[in-house]
């Protein structure tokens, strides 16, 4: 775009209705099953407390499934295919960190053996961060669950679905 194009656009826009809210077109993604692909892995630190934190970007492969109440049939969820997931695993100390490569040890083959060994885990953090650059590309179902809490505020869940639950679940393949 060139600045004269620019400049007839700002002129001519009208702003009356613009607010600092009028771009909230970010919606939750509903509750629901996600065959999501692993887009980008990285390590940072968190803002407030400064600890460790594992972020990965999944990309939903497939419109995502609900299971009806009667626990017998898949409904699709429309327009979820191409949305983004974010998972991001906070290294505070041992438990959170057993339970964040039992997390990575979900991602399985289609003989429902973890691609990961945990011996990735156990040397440092350039040999994990190797190990979890691997799955990139890879597929795995994540769960959305949404909880109400007493004073009406809201929790979202992400949990990565191994392949053995998936085929439990009788969710496609």
């Amino acid at each position: 775009m060139n600045l004269a194009e620019l400049n007839k656009i700002i002129q001519g826009v009208q702003l009356e209705d613009v607010t600092s809210e009028s771009n909230a077109t970010f919606e939750e993604l509903p509750d629901g099953y996600y065959l999501s692909e692993v887009e980008k892995v990285e390590l940072r630190e968190t803002k407030e407390t400064h600890n460790p934190m594992v972020m990965i970007q999944f990309k939903v492969a497939e419109d995502a499934i609900q299971i009806d109440d009667s626990g017998s049939q898949f409904l699709s969820i429309s327009k979820t295919k191409g949305r983004k997931i974010f998972m991001n695993f906070v290294i505070k100390d041992e438990k959170s960190y057993k339970r964040f490569v039992s997390d990575m040890l979900k991602f399985e083959n289609s003989e429902g053996e973890s691609i990961l060994d945990k011996s990735y885990f156990t040397v440092d953090d350039e040999t994990m961060m190797q190990a979890l650059e691997a799955l990139i590309g890879y597929n795995i179902y994540i769960h959305l669950s949404t909880t109400e809490n007493s004073d009406g505020s809201k929790n979202q869940w992400r949990n990565l679905i191994s392949w053995k639950r998936v085929i439990n679940l009788g969710l496609p393949q």
